[in-house]
């Protein structure tokens, strides 16, 4: 073997220790001797290595801060940088060196700010520093023209810096769960933002520009303090999933049908008491969460919504479901828990691909054998009901994997025979009664 060949032998072998010194070693030995580290590229990853085995004696002497040696910054190759939980109170200056990567995770550390320097990586695509402290953004984030992606969520933001109308490919912007409660102009005139993620924040409304970023694909604004929906909403047509739950909604305007590409609509946690009828324009839509509301009755328009594939109607006040959710052929999940229906309409036998139905505190006595009918069910919960007898046509759900029966008034000797009726099912009965 060649002088070379062995200290090209040598210097693979100190890299991969997982060292902090032997790995610093190998990047000294390579310089001195010409050697292009960019060579090791495909057997070992130095950065890795190198922030594994500075974490391992980092951590233990309690210290919040990281150097990077420049050397591994001339590693062309490397595109990813990953420093998340490393508890980092600030962010190396080094970094600055980095200008050859396109994705930079920070994630749940202790930091609470953006170094200036971060607008020395302007070839970044992603950029993530969620759970941290952060307060604010460098207004050099102007410089990063190529972000594509930026992820801030749990952290403690209060505004965002005008400059980010310098990230003019932005496509997904995540800021929730921070504290704010307005957005500066620029945002809403970034040329490629498809996704808004605002959710968990101090809005007590949503501001009107938003309606004017036609090209929104994604919005989220649940968890906020909204208690109206403005009329212009209806301006983004191109909206696939809108999330609204957890605020303070009463109603929702008759715009919504509008929104007609909308394939995910979550309004729970409300106060909703009524739906518009023009929710029968939705006619994309797949999935729809109207749970935890104060809704005494689905309007039937609402099952014109024929491709609706997930609908959960549970924990509101409906006392019926009209017979027109025969119409939901293509349902697959269906919750009801928690209404007071008492009877289940003969119509539910259309629901032929449904595969998970909750009907947990629905008061239900008796079921429907319509209800036998529903040859796909995986998963039916009937738990915390009157029920005192199955019938015997139980049996023909055969692909019914997990039954429960909880805190139903039904004898031992009835749970034998489901049992016996349905061997290859998990029938949970627990009665509390």
């Amino acid at each position: 073997m060649s002088i070379e060949s062995t200290e090209r032998a040598n210097i693979m072998r100190l890299v991969q220790s997982g060292q902090l010194e032997n790995i610093e070693l190998g990047l000294s030995l390579a310089e001195s001797l010409q050697i292009n580290i960019e060579e090791f590229k495909n057997d070992i990853e130095f950065i890795h290595s190198w922030i594994i085995a500075k974490q391992a004696t980092w951590l233990n002497k309690g210290a919040h801060h990281l150097t990077l040696p420049e050397k591994i910054a001339r590693i062309h190759s490397m595109k990813e940088l990953y420093l998340s939980q490393l508890k980092l109170t600030k962010l190396p200056n080094q970094i600055k060196c980095f200008t050859g990567i396109t994705s930079l995770n920070v994630d749940a550390n202790q930091l609470t700010n953006l170094p200036a320097v971060i607008g020395c990586l302007t070839r970044l695509e992603y950029l993530s520093i969620s759970d941290n402290q952060v307060t604010s953004l460098p207004s050099e984030i102007s410089n990063l023209i190529h972000l594509k992606y930026l992820d801030a969520k749990s952290n403690q933001l209060t505004s965002i810096p005008s400059q980010i109308a310098g990230c003019v490919n932005l496509i997904e912007l995540e800021l929730y769960d921070n504290q704010l409660d307005s957005l500066p102009k620029e945002v809403y005139s970034l040329p490629n933002l498809d996704t808004l993620d605002l959710g968990k924040n101090r809005f007590n409304a949503i501001p009107l520009e938003i309606t004017t970023i036609s090209q929104l694909r994604v919005l989220h604004f649940h968890y906020n303090h909204l208690v109206t929906i403005p009329e212009e909403l209806h301006n983004l047509t191109n909206l696939e999933i809108l999330s609204l739950d957890q605020n303070q909604l009463r109603c929702i305007s008759s715009q919504i049908g509008k929104l007609s590409k909308l394939e995910q609509l979550h309004l729970e946690k409300n106060q909703l008491q009524s739906l518009p009828p023009e929710i029968r324009n939705l006619s994309n839509l797949i999935s729809l969460d109207l749970s935890y509301n104060q809704l005494r009755e689905v309007p039937k328009e609402l099952f014109q919504c024929t491709k609706l594939y997930h609908l959960y109607l549970n924990d509101n006040q409906l006392d019926c479901i009209p017979p027109d959710i025969k119409n939901l052929e293509n349902l697959y999940e269906l919750n009801l828990k928690g209404n007071p229906l008492t009877s289940l309409p003969p119509e539910i036998a259309n629901l032929t691909r449904l595969t998970d139905l909750d009907l947990n505190k629905t008061h239900l006595e008796y079921l429907p054998l319509e209800l036998f009918s529903l040859a796909s069910l995986e998963k039916l919960n009937l738990s915390d009901n009157k029920l005192t007898s199955l019938p015997p046509e139980i049996s023909k759900l055969t692909r019914l994997t997990l039954l429960y029966l909880n805190n139903n008034p039904l004898p031992d000797s009835e749970i034998a025979k489901v049992r016996s009726l349905l061997p290859d099912c998990e029938i949970v009965f627990e009665c509390k009664l």
